[in-house]
């Protein structure tokens, strides 16, 4: 194997993946720039528009299951393509759809399209690239995301004041759909000669396959995703609803404000990607550990500060994106590759990422529980107690390293 700057092929596929993976954020978030408008327009109360985020959240970390196995079985290229055409199409049912019944169905639908996307990277990743720069090019990979994050805030948050919020899903369903149809017909799978045909490629060497997702390790790595996306996805999904809410600003203005989560969240993946390989030696938990404990302490602190000036507001939503897009970017991605086989990397992925979001199945719903009966300085406690909870989790594997390093 190579690294993604030594040859052709694997840059190519490096950036196909990092091109597939942000498109599949074009029919995701942009349902957190529109949702004030959705609020207003369909009548919904902050815990009945909760239930739309949390269908989602729920059917994508179900998803992860059922696709984690799917990729090892079926391939990358089959599990991304169809997940992300899916995600395209009911991105545009959703925005020709009316009533909180069927709002919540199709969404929940799209989270189980969506749940497609991560494990094919992860498993791609695996076979294209070695172990030793899993780091550094998953930290830039990982910028995908947040990329993707920005550019659909934006999007919709403009056309949400310029049209109307049906004109946020309705918009990037086609070049979505483009995109998933170039995929399927340029992506290649791995660089060697495919499984044999009648092997299960989800059976590790040495009969450990199974037992390798059900080891301690990689359960505990799980519960502590799970407690870092209770802040992760709930920063992304509520920020624009409480800027609107607490600060008056229109919906453009509180997802432009809302994206430095994001731009933040970029630089800070590929930081972590990088400083734990370059400076820790591949172990990923001391830098994940850290982080988090500051990203706790800048939660807890967020309605004691005189925050006033729109800057302000930007700057802070930054740092609370620079230390806790990192750790977890970290957990889903190079950790779950380091735990087990390469022939488990879909697997393992989409375990931990299943994890991630029974966090944020919590903090959809939850959180605007919370904000509707206790009012929004009540959230960020138990936000911050999440992060702190996933800090002392990490910490009972503080020198993890990748399996061909230990």
């Amino acid at each position: 194997m190579q690294d993604v700057g030594s040859a052709a092929p694997y840059r190519r596929v490096f950036w196909s993946l990092w091109g597939g993976y942000f498109a599949f954020y074009l029919c995701r978030l942009n349902l957190a720039a529109a949702l004030p408008a959705i609020m207003v327009a369909q009548q919904l109360t902050r815990s009945q528009a909760g239930w739309i985020g949390s269908g989602f959240f729920a059917c994508y970390g179900l998803g992860q299951l059922l696709n984690g196995h799917n990729t090892d079985r079926y391939g990358p290229r089959a599990m991304l393509s169809l997940g992300l055409f899916g995600s395209a199409v009911l991105c545009l049912a959703f925005g020709l759809s009316s009533g909180l019944p069927l709002l919540v169905g199709l969404w929940a639908l799209n989270g189980v399209c969506q749940s497609a996307g991560w494990p094919s990277c992860v498993r791609a990743m695996a076979d294209w690239f070695p172990a030793e720069r899993r780091g550094k090019l998953f930290g830039l990979f990982a910028t995908s995301y947040h990329t993707g994050t920005v550019v659909a805030l934006l999007l919709a948050g403009w056309l949400c004041d310029a049209v109307g919020w049906r004109a946020a899903f309705l918009v990037p369903a086609l070049p979505v759909a483009v995109v998933a149809l170039f995929f399927r017909a340029t992506f290649r799978d791995r660089p060697k000669a495919p499984t044999a045909k009648g092997s299960d490629p989800g059976q590790a060497p040495g009969g450990r396959g199974k037992g390798s997702l059900l080891h301690p390790r990689v359960l505990l790595v799980g519960l502590a995703t799970s407690a870092l996306s209770v802040v992760g996805y709930g920063f992304l999904f509520w920020t624009p609803t409480y800027l609107a809410e607490t600060r008056g600003l229109s919906t453009l203005d509180a997802s432009t404000q809302s994206l430095f989560l994001a731009v933040a969240g970029a630089a800070s993946v590929a930081f972590t990607g990088w400083a734990t390989d370059a400076l820790f030696r591949s172990r990923r938990m001391p830098l994940v550990v850290m982080m988090t404990l500051v990203a706790a302490l800048l939660v807890l602190l967020l309605p004691r500060l005189p925050i006033a000036a729109g800057w302000q507001v930007m700057a802070y939503l930054g740092a609370v994106g620079f230390f806790s897009s990192g750790p977890h970017g970290l957990l889903v991605g190079a950790v779950a590759m380091d735990l087990v086989p390469q022939e488990l990397a879909g697997r393992a992925a989409g375990l931990l990422d299943a994890f991630g979001y029974l966090g944020a199945v919590l903090t959809g719903a939850g959180t605007g529980w919370l904000a509707q009966h206790r009012g929004w300085p009540a959230v960020f406690p138990v936000w911050a107690a999440s992060l702190a909870l996933a800090a002392v989790l990490c910490s009972f594997l503080w020198n993890l390293r990748p399996r061909s390093a230990s």
